[in-house]
């Protein structure tokens, strides 16, 4: 449950090495110590992202939209998802890599859509855009 953050500043040529984060409860109820290394590089950079749609995108009710996401920057390579303000996808999308595909859209899956790219170093980042599904007329 806790969040521990290392922050190095003024990098120097020493500084690029492998880091090391280990969380152990010092094998209480045989519990292992767990550990990840992150190897720090003179290339090591946050992520950046382009997303290759409108913002907003209106489309009709019972369209496929597709929603393209990429990276433009990031060392580690980052890991891009999408996430709906709905909280939740709809359950009939699909993700592959960048790209989220909604089949046959619905008036309830209107919402904001954003690309999120993590790769561990500083913030994620994150781009966003509306769909708008046009209302039925009488």
């Amino acid at each position: 449950g806790e969040t521990k953050i290392l922050k190095l500043k003024n990098l120097r040529p020493q500084d690029y090495a492998n880091y090391s984060c280990i969380a152990s409860v010092r094998n209480v109820c045989g519990i292992p110590d767990r550990s990840v290394i992150f190897g720090l590089t003179n290339k090591t950079a946050s992520p950046s992202i382009k997303l290759l749609v409108e913002d907003p995108i209106v489309v009709n009710p019972g369209q496929t939209v597709s929603l393209v996401c990429i990276t433009t920057g990031g060392e580690p390579t980052p890991i891009l998802t999408w996430v709906s303000s709905n909280d939740t996808l709809p359950q009939r999308s699909v993700v592959n890599e960048g790209t989220l595909t909604l089949p046959t859209i619905t008036s309830d899956e209107a919402g904001v859509y954003s690309c999120v790219a993590s790769n561990n170093v500083g913030n994620p980042a994150k781009k966003s855009t509306t769909i708008v599904v046009r209302g039925r007329k009488a």
